[in-house]
């Protein structure tokens, strides 16, 4: 399970990005895993797909595990799932 990471869909003035970034960093702590920032807005596609449901957390296969309002429960509990092959959405 090495080189296991996350990507942080986010963007610039955004509330609750700002209040999700510790609660994923924490996550990521826990479990070993990198981060990867993202801003939306530097890439077309990650616009196209998150522009309305940012922040989003992404595992390292590209699927969401949590967007909107980022809790630490419910992502840890995605991320260990991720990181098991489990369905890995939170919600």
């Amino acid at each position: 399970m090495s080189g296991f990471s996350l990507v942080f869909v986010t963007r610039d003035h955004c509330p609750l990005c700002d209040a999700a970034r510790p609660v994923v960093e924490r996550v990521a702590r826990l479990v070993g895993a990198r981060v990867r920032v993202a801003d939306v807005e530097g890439d077309d596609e990650l616009l196209r797909r998150y522009a309305f449901s940012i922040p989003v957390v992404l595992d390292h296969r590209g699927r969401v595990l949590a967007e909107g309002t980022v809790r630490f429960g419910p992502l840890l509990r995605a991320v260990l799932a991720a990181r098991v092959g489990l369905s890995p959405r939170s919600r």
